[in-house]
């Protein structure tokens, strides 16, 4: 459950990086792609546009979590995290099982702060934000990192669509706290990394793994 619920979790992360108005896409195309595409297997042709994708969400989700630490902490301190988060998540990747490990911990900590802080937050204020029109590169990140979790997941696990579904209970969790509670947004940063170098690691191991090789 820890693989589709990451799935959802970094998908939903990685479109509130770019504002609270991706929000809703991502959930949305989440809970489409990540059922969909469990026990989906490419290969030849298919295998190849299959990676492409995966290598393009990773891209575009590094790329999101870059512009949410640069507005925070500015230029160098985002080059570092990103340079810290690829590292580890090649490292994870090319460590055996290791990349099938890390989503607990990642999923665990966005479920236990992202609620905390909604706890602690008066409500109010972000949900109309988040349901605004978002901007082409969340809309963008809203698509693809969703397909691309959801092809890394079926390339990590021999998950069913009912596996995938299950995902479903912590992302709408996460989800329903970042747009409901303004506050959630001062933790993000604690999840957000995690998350993505644990969702990074299963897309680059779900690119080497032999059932995507001709």
């Amino acid at each position: 459950m820890a693989l589709s619920a990451l799935a959802f979790v970094s998908s939903v992360a990685a479109a509130y990086c770019l504002g609270n108005g991706g929000l809703l896409p991502a959930f949305v195309c989440s809970a489409l792609a990540v059922p969909l595409l469990c026990g989906f297997c490419a290969r030849g042709f298919a295998g190849f546009a299959a990676r492409t994708v995966i290598l393009f969400g990773s891209a575009l989700r590094l790329a999101a979590l870059a512009v949410f630490v640069s507005s925070v902490h500015g230029g160098i301190s985002a080059a570092a995290v990103i340079l810290l988060c690829a590292a580890v998540s090649l490292r994870l990747a090319l460590s055996d099982k290791s990349a099938l490990y890390a989503p607990a911990p990642a999923v665990f900590a966005a479920l236990v702060l992202l609620p905390a802080a909604a706890i602690v937050s008066p409500w109010g204020g972000s949900a109309r934000a988040a349901l605004s029109c978002p901007d082409a590169a969340a809309w963008l990140t809203a698509a693809f990192c969703p397909v691309s979790a959801g092809l890394a997941l079926s390339q990590n696990a021999a998950c069913t669509r009912r596996d995938g579904v299950k995902g479903l209970a912590p992302g709408a969790a996460v989800f329903a706290a970042a747009l409901l509670f303004p506050s959630t947004r001062s933790v993000f940063g604690f999840i957000c990394v995690p998350v993505c170098a644990a969702q990074l690691a299963l897309e680059l191991r779900a690119v080497v793994l032999p059932s995507f090789r001709e």
